[in-house]
């Protein structure tokens, strides 16, 4: 029995059990704990497209067991539950942050796993994913590391309202292919050859593979390809704080990268072909649908582009991190 709740020594608080669980003797190895924690983060606030959180980090982060455990440790139904996918905040408005000291500003995002992790580095406490944190205490926060490393996860939040609204702009994205396809279809359907739309459906089908499993392997923060560098596609020319500046000339361009812009005019080119057999009822719907087919494979380039440069970054972060703690 002692075995079974040996994870309880790595416990800094007790939870209080409901009489749910009083008879339950189920125990869990702490590897075999894979729920998946999505929706429990997205409703925290916590979510973070580019990192996923396992249930077994998730339960032994909540408990600041993150860099010391074994995975053979076991867990009961009731702690694997409440410090898990069913936690909740003790205080729903209140920011958790070592620098927020009394200011009133309330809790508007969850902090996320490399968030908790860089607090318990750089100020020693230990606050539970999912815990409240205010805007002012992420721009601290930012500011602060931003004395030892490069941290950009705050500069994708100035610039975005919420990380659901990322993953939203993904998923929205990656239908601009689709729907570009479908246009191609309604377009023989009007009297357009086959041929024709053969030749852009095998184009946009490429397009399509390059963007699901190749172009992540052509960024990088510099590159002398316009794009391929990072740096260059994700500065802000209006804003001095989210911008970058590159030290080479954009002399070289890939065929392949430049195709993914060119979607919408390959389709585009097709209906021109047959316009004066377009029911003019249906135009205009046509042209929004065309519109927006291009906003999105072009909304979905960038969101690709993105997760590189984050991905690159976290591991400079993480890698930096390390080096101090050791």
């Amino acid at each position: 029995m002692t075995e079974n709740v040996c994870f309880l020594s790595l416990m800094l608080w007790i939870v209080g059990f409901l009489t749910f669980y009083n008879d339950t003797k189920q125990f869990y190895k702490l590897n075999e704990c894979e729920k998946n924690t999505d929706a429990h983060l997205r409703s925290l606030h916590s979510y973070n497209l580019n990192s996923d959180v396992s249930e077994s980090t998730l339960i032994l982060s909540r408990v600041g067991a993150v860099f010391n455990y074994s995975c053979d440790y076991n867990i009961c139904q009731a702690h694997r539950d409440t410090l898990g996918i069913y936690w909740q905040r003790s205080n729903r408005n209140g920011c958790k942050h070592p620098l927020h000291g009394s200011s009133k500003r309330k809790a508007d995002r969850g902090i996320s796993l490399k968030r908790s992790v860089e607090i318990f580095l750089f100020w020693g406490e230990h606050v539970p994913i999912g815990s409240g944190i205010c805007r002012g205490c992420r721009e601290d926060h930012s500011k602060e590391l931003s004395k030892f490393t490069f941290c950009d996860e705050d500069n994708e939040e100035t610039n975005i309202e919420d990380v659901e609204h990322v993953e939203d702009k993904s998923m929205e994205g990656s239908e601009g292919l689709p729907r570009s396809k479908e246009n191609c279809t309604k377009a023989e359907h009007i009297g357009l050859d086959p041929t024709s739309t053969k030749e852009v459906t095998l184009f946009l089908y490429r397009t399509s593979q390059h963007l699901k499993f190749d172009i992540k392997g052509h960024i990088s923060f510099q590159s002398d390809v316009v794009n391929h560098c990072s740096t260059y596609a994700l500065s802000d020319n209006k804003e001095k704080d989210f911008s970058g500046k590159c030290q080479h000339e954009h002399d070289n361009s890939c065929s392949v990268c430049s195709a993914v812009l060119q979607c919408e005019s390959k389709v585009t080119d097709l209906y021109k072909e047959i316009q004066d057999n377009i029911p003019s009822e249906q135009k205009e719907e046509i042209e929004h649908d065309l519109e927006m087919s291009g906003k999105q494979i072009s909304a979905w380039h960038s969101h690709c582009i993105r997760t590189v440069h984050q991905d690159t970054a976290k591991q400079d972060i993480l890698s930096n991190l390390n080096q101090m703690r050791f």
